[in-house]
């Protein structure tokens, strides 16, 4: 009998721990679903929530921060072109290797549709009837737009949007608002 006395005084201390936990679980978790602490030994809880929030709010920050970032990556004069492309009246050119070594870049990266380049005539009244933007394209000009033209106190960090499979709509507006 001496040697099951240890192991029915652990089995009371978890009958008592359970019936405590059981007794006064409501106010528990009330009180943690408020945001109040918890303690039990080295184990916190409550603090967690807290931690959790304060760490994706630095997450969207730090997503906000590269989404401008990617946004302003690419070189203005070729920003201006896809932007008259995406318009879809470009106007007259001259298809100089500037101008040729951007349609390669926008084209390898997925912001305009083209036949062949090198098809394109060397000077025209209208790129536009050779060259048109991709969905990908136009959503970059409506993003880049939308974030270089908001009011400098509301430029927060731009959040990153889950690509939809419908064509972007019109008018881009700051998420949450």
């Amino acid at each position: 009998m001496k040697d099951f006395v240890p192991l029915m005084q652990t089995a009371l201390w978890i009958c008592l721990i359970v019936f405590a936990v059981l007794l006064f679980r409501r106010a528990l978790m009330d009180r943690l679903e408020r945001g109040g602490a918890l303690k039990i030994g080295p184990i916190e809880f409550g603090q967690l929530a807290e931690k959790v929030d304060n760490v994706t709010e630095r997450v969207d920050e730090l997503a906000g921060r590269v989404s401008e970032l990617f946004l302003l990556t690419m070189s203005t004069p070729m920003y201006r072109n896809l932007e008259k492309i995406a318009s879809g009246s470009f106007g007259n050119y001259v298809l100089d290797d500037a101008l040729k070594r951007e349609l390669y870049h926008l084209r390898d990266i997925g912001y305009i549709e083209v036949q062949a380049i090198r098809e394109i005539p060397y000077q025209g009244e209208e790129l536009s009837s050779h060259v048109t933007a991709t969905v990908a394209g136009r959503r970059f000009v409506e993003l880049r737009t939308w974030m270089v033209s908001r009011p400098a106190a509301a430029a927060g960090p731009v959040r990153p949007q889950r690509p939809s499979a419908s064509p972007p709509p019109a008018d881009v507006q700051q998420p949450g608002r």
